[in-house]
């Protein structure tokens, strides 16, 4: 799992990048999120939406 953010002016915009291999498969499958946050308190975070890119 690869995090960054998503947009330098909206912190609540993160990047999720997957990376999915299953036993005795040499494909590796990446899979893209677009994830939203927002703050409920000092330094916790609640997400609020996936979405698929």
């Amino acid at each position: 799992m690869h995090i960054t953010r998503g947009s330098a002016t909206d912190t609540s915009v993160w990047d999720v990048t997957l990376r999915q291999q299953w036993p005795d498969d040499t494909t590796v499958e990446k899979i893209a999120y677009v994830i939203r946050t927002r703050e409920v308190a000092d330094d916790r975070h609640r997400i609020t939406s996936i979405n698929y890119k």
